[in-house]
């Protein structure tokens, strides 16, 4: 299993969801494949997991409102918890130390690839969360609204 992390906030985190679609200013995502999972981490918690689910491709469309982020890729989400119920990133700590070193944040800010063991139990214990991912689609755009005034204060 090849698992791909990266670090958002709640704005960011809830327009992949709606799109779909995962963007990055590097390349490095052409390298991705079908299957690949991706979580991603907002305030320190696991936010939401989802896997790859077409080719990579350029786009000049703004989706986000941080950035154009050119290099996209397809992406289904596969487990979003309630966000008073994701686990945070210490539970998980361990097998990042294992897969990407003491300064594990560097190598999420860097785009490196857990892969193994270490990816396995971290994708286990955002499954064994309650899934809310129905519920979070369903009022994505209330959610957005939400987050875009909370980001304003």
């Amino acid at each position: 299993m090849n698992l791909h992390l990266s670090i958002v906030d709640e704005y960011q985190f809830l327009t992949t969801v709606k799109h779909s679609l995962w963007g990055s200013q590097r390349t490095r995502i052409n390298k991705w494949k079908i299957g690949d999972c991706l979580i991603l981490i907002v305030d320190k918690t696991l936010a939401g997991l989802a896997e790859v689910s077409g080719k990579p491709f350029t786009s000049n469309e703004k989706v986000w409102d941080n950035g154009l982020f050119p290099n996209r890729i397809p992406i289904r989400f596969l487990h979003i918890p309630r966000k008073e119920k994701r686990p945070r990133i210490e539970k998980v700590e361990n097998e990042l130390i294992l897969a990407l070193g003491k300064k594990y944040t560097w190598g999420i800010v860097l785009q490196k690839t857990v892969t193994g063991d270490n990816a396995e139990k971290i994708v286990r214990t955002i499954r064994d969360t309650p899934n809310d991912m129905e519920k979070t689609i369903a009022n994505i755009d209330r959610l957005l609204d939400e987050s875009r005034m909370h980001k304003l204060d």
